[in-house]
């Protein structure tokens, strides 16, 4: 019973540590709604690492979302201007359900990264306080400024993205990231450690399988 009791005990603790090693980036409440064209963010990467999820609020809407990841190569110029100057690293169109969707997108450190979201066949934006907006990025400060294309992404490729100084609210879009550094972190040796203890038990319960077994 008491073996029982403490693998309970370790592989909660595994499962709370995997939860703990990807973070989502913290986002200022909905402020605002906004339909018409899809809205969003652009930041500079602080340090290298993953998007694992994407998804966008259903404050304003539970309709169907569509999101996109973009790599810009130059600073998205003011509205009216636009640039075509980007890469388009994920995209989903018109998904059912409120459920962030799941990516493996690598960013490096200094990379420009733009978030797109919207829900609805009108593009209905949740929008938060006006940008830019300061906030954390696994514990890195990183500014978060408007980021628009004049287009409803749920039938049109990203196209033509365009940045907008402030005060303007941007697009509000949830984003989970995971740490791609090459030294593990906290978490990391954790779950490391503790597949070397639940590795350990797994012996242990061998063991006294095969003495039951031979006792028997």
């Amino acid at each position: 019973m008491k073996l029982k009791f403490i693998i309970a005990i370790f592989l909660t603790a595994c499962f709370v540590d995997i939860a703990l090693a990807q973070t989502t980036l913290p986002l200022p409440p909905q402020s605002s709604t906004y339909t018409g064209q899809t809205r969003g963010y652009w930041f500079t990467a602080p340090s290298d690492f993953e998007i694992t999820s994407i998804g966008v609020p259903t404050d304003a809407s539970t309709d169907n979302q569509s999101v996109a990841i973009i790599t810009l190569n130059v600073p998205p110029p003011d509205f009216s201007l636009s640039t075509l100057d980007y890469t388009v690293e994920f995209l989903a169109q018109d998904v059912p359900g409120v459920a962030p969707i799941s990516v493996n997108v690598p960013i490096t450190a200094g990379t420009m990264v733009g978030i797109l979201g919207s829900r609805g066949a009108n593009s209905i934006n949740s929008y938060g306080t006006p940008s830019p907006y300061n906030t954390t990025l696994l514990g890195n400060p990183v500014s978060l400024s408007r980021l628009l294309m004049q287009n409803d992404l749920q039938t049109v490729f990203p196209f033509a993205v365009s940045g907008e100084p402030g005060p303007f609210d941007f697009g509000r879009v949830n984003i989970t990231v995971a740490s791609l550094n090459s030294v593990p972190t906290l978490s990391e040796w954790s779950l490391i450690i503790c597949g070397l203890i639940m590795l350990s038990i797994g012996v242990v319960v061998l063991k006294q399988r095969y003495r039951s077994t031979k006792l028997a």
